[in-house]
């Protein structure tokens, strides 16, 4: 499998890193966005967030590898996602929620890391009921072998799978390996494939890729693998079929027309998309 591979720069003096999209280079379908948020280590009172902000038409994964992030929405979801937990919130036809620092990151400080993931929706899914999903550390599956350690985000790996309910066909894997470790992930053929190096350097198949780089491919192949070189490696990988359906987005929403872009402006400022607000 050959990969195009992209050197991620983040924006100076900011915690957050905006992996995908990439400029100049087409959305990979059905991924829309891939952010990573740290890692950093919050001084007492500067912990960051999001406050209420609407989503629809696509599905949001917020993952945290280390630290904690307070999370409640205008369908009464609420809670704290904790070291490696994760949520998985269609929005589909509509979520006002926010994202913040916990009362104890905001007053003690302390260190984050996390991503947010963008995954868009069928049209025919696009204006469904919401749906919210929250799972712990303990909820999510681990495979370890021979110097390989894989959280399963989504999808299955080794005949082990995650509990989350996809609406597409999707393969989310958080990835350590051991100096020398390698590991192959099986992928249906003529999906988008994504390979994002948060540690470590490794030979994704015949190439290398370094820490901060994002390799991505949507070649007819049925595997991916990583194997590290002397030091430890550690990755996102995804992978998904791609939707196939013309993209329109707009802030927080993503759609398929123009007419259904303005509806959605529309529908959020009349106060349609929700009840109540997010954050009282």
């Amino acid at each position: 499998m050959s990969f195009e591979i992209h050197t991620v720069r983040g924006e100076e003096g900011s915690p957050l890193r905006a992996v995908l999209p990439i400029e100049g280079t087409d959305r990979y379908d059905p991924f829309l966005v891939l952010h990573e948020q740290g890692p950093v280590t919050y001084r007492p009172g500067r912990a960051v967030g999001f406050t209420d902000h609407p989503h629809r038409g696509f599905e949001t994964v917020n993952y945290i590898i280390e630290g904690e992030q307070f999370h409640r929405d205008s369908h009464g979801h609420e809670g704290i996602i904790s070291a490696g937990g994760m949520q998985w919130m269609t929005a589909a036809s509509g979520v006002i929620h926010a994202e913040l620092p916990t009362a104890r990151l905001l007053k003690n400080g302390g260190a984050m890391h996390a991503f947010q993931i963008w995954l868009n929706l069928p049209r025919v899914m696009k204006m469904a009921p919401p749906r919210y999903q929250e799972f712990t550390a303990h909820d999510l599956p681990v495979v370890e072998a021979r110097g390989v350690w894989v959280r399963l985000l989504a999808g299955s790996y080794r005949g082990i799978t995650s509990p989350v309910e996809t609406v597409l066909p999707t393969l989310i894997a958080h990835v350590r390996l051991q100096p020398r470790a390698d590991v192959a992930f099986p992928i249906r053929t003529g999906a988008t494939t994504i390979v994002y190096a948060i540690n470590g350097s490794a030979q994704l198949g015949p190439q290398p890729i370094h820490r901060g780089q994002l390799a991505t491919s949507r070649e007819r192949d049925s595997h991916v693998a990583l194997g590290a070189g002397a030091s430890h490696f550690e990755a996102l990988v995804l992978s998904a079929m791609p939707i196939g359906e013309p993209v329109l987005s707009e802030g927080p929403f993503v759609m398929t027309t123009p007419e259904e872009i303005r509806e959605a402006f529309d529908d959020y400022r009349s106060g349609r998309f929700a009840a109540t607000a997010a954050v009282r």
